[in-house]
């Protein structure tokens, strides 16, 4: 603890920490887990008495619910072997340690305006070359930290004491930072709930656990099929790297989401104009880097504008992370979408689980299946056998068409045409929108011909 430069923080004081713990054996570091249960996650290096798998693995088995990350400078298969039959959830190596505390510092900085501004240390260029990257910790961390053994001048091994520590983070973006990395003043967002006597509109998400399934494209004809039938439509782009729906909409001047994190009066002030018969556009910050903090403020952005919005669509990225979990949470439906492999569907299954573990309700999920073909390798039928019953949508190749207008900004005239695309998004309309205003009749109709097209059989009723 007192050199913390052996552990790759060169430069930090880990005992002065407000935000961290240290302890220096397996039974005190047991004794701080106990003490702090909304710790969710533990990193250890090294410890006193215990080998360092060992007491990550006794973690583990006091709470199978906290994350748990070993840390090891000297990594092999073996040790990857152990480390995974002991359930621990990820084997960091001396860079990825060193970037991971660098990551909740500056988190706990952020979060704590008040507190005296320090270095983030800068992760050493000496580390080896051939260590893997491994993903930083989650939004709310609680660390604990152990260093390794060292060598002392004699060439013997000593032990040094092990450090814990524990920084809770919460979600609300009430700090977010400059382009510039400077702490900006806490954010208030306006009134979530609607006003009395005023109905929220609907939160759909669009959400796919693989690429290429053509899940943008099928958002974009969402949203304006939906601007068609007179509603008033906002689309935020969830994808905050590398999304395009701005681009694919038409719009030229969109609302980017660092810019709306940072002044909650620009989401309040938007409002529809349903004769342009476009949607408004939340799209992804302008800069990659600034996603990460814009992402606290996605929900609040999207109960903001359920308030002024007919229909708020929300499409995201194929990588799962934090944001999509929060997402379907807020969402009154879902889509979710696949592509016709087999690798696609596979995925589809592992996340559809993970929103089972994590509690969240898979009854509002409508499966579509991208760019469907009757001789592709997956069927509805196969769908519905690995989603355990739930159905699933075929959505029809659009063909070159769909991507030529998108491309060229022609997005209204693929929603104004007959491609296959734009009837199954009619049909997903119909499905996931409860209100249609004065278009119930058009919903009755459009809802039997989802049911035919659905199980090949003509029903009565409308519904599906």
């Amino acid at each position: 603890m007192k050199e913390p430069s052996l552990m790759g923080l060169e430069g930090e004081n880990v005992l002065s920490l407000p935000w961290l713990a240290c302890a220096s054996t397996a039974q005190e570091c047991r004794d701080t887990c106990g003490r702090n249960p909304q710790a969710t996650e533990a990193w250890v290096v090294s410890c006193d008495d215990m080998s360092p798998i060992n007491l990550a693995a006794a973690l583990k088995r006091d709470n199978p619910a906290r994350s748990v990350r070993l840390v090891s400078f000297e990594q092999n298969g073996s040790l990857a072997s152990r480390a995974s039959a002991a359930g621990i959830d990820t084997l960091y190596d001396e860079r990825a340690f060193a970037t991971a505390y660098a990551t909740v510092k500056k988190r706990a900085m952020l979060l704590a305006p008040a507190a005296k501004t320090t270095v983030i240390p800068s992760v050493s260029a000496q580390m080896p070359k051939q260590q893997r990257v491994v993903q930083a910790p989650p939004s709310e961390p609680a660390v604990k930290v152990s260093q390794p053994a060292t060598k002392s001048a004699s060439g013997s091994q000593s032990r040094v004491p092990l450090v814990t520590g524990t920084a809770s983070v919460r979600p609300p973006a009430k700090v977010a930072p400059q382009p510039s990395g400077r702490l900006m003043p806490p954010v208030k967002w306006p009134q979530i709930a609607p006003p009395a006597g005023v109905e929220a509109g609907t939160v759909v998400s669009v959400v796919s656990a693989s690429g290429g399934c053509g899940k943008s494209s099928f958002a974009a004809v969402f949203a304006l099929r939906c601007c068609r039938r007179g509603l008033s439509v906002a689309v935020v782009d969830a994808d905050l790297q590398f999304g395009d729906m701005a681009y694919l909409l038409g719009a030229k001047k969109p609302l980017g989401m660092d810019e709306a994190a940072l002044h909650p009066h620009s989401v309040s002030a938007l409002s529809s104009d349903k004769g342009s018969g476009r949607p408004v556009v939340i799209a992804p910050p302008e800069r990659v880097e600034d996603s990460e903090w814009a992402a606290a403020a996605l929900v609040p952005i999207i109960r903001t504008l359920q308030k002024t919005f007919d229909v708020v669509l929300v499409n995201t990225g194929a990588f799962w992370n934090d944001v999509q979990p929060q997402i379907i949470e807020a969402s009154d439906a879902v889509l979710f979408m696949l592509g016709q492999r087999t690798s696609s569907l596979r995925a589809t299954v592992r996340a559809v689980e993970l929103c089972t573990r994590m509690g969240l309700a898979t009854s509002s999920f409508v499966f579509l299946i991208g760019r469907y073909t009757r001789t592709g390798m997956v069927s509805t039928v196969d769908v519905s056998c690995a989603l355990r019953g739930a159905k699933a949508m075929p959505v029809g190749d659009g063909g070159r068409e769909v991507e030529e207008l998108l491309d060229s900004g022609y997005a209204d005239e693929l929603a104004r045409s007959k491609n296959p695309l734009c009837s199954a998004a009619d049909d997903a309309i119909t499905a996931v929108v409860p209100a249609l205003g004065g278009h119930a009749e058009e919903k009755g109709k459009a809802g039997k011909r989802q049911h035919r097209k659905w199980f090949g059989r003509r029903e009565s009723s409308g519904t599906v």
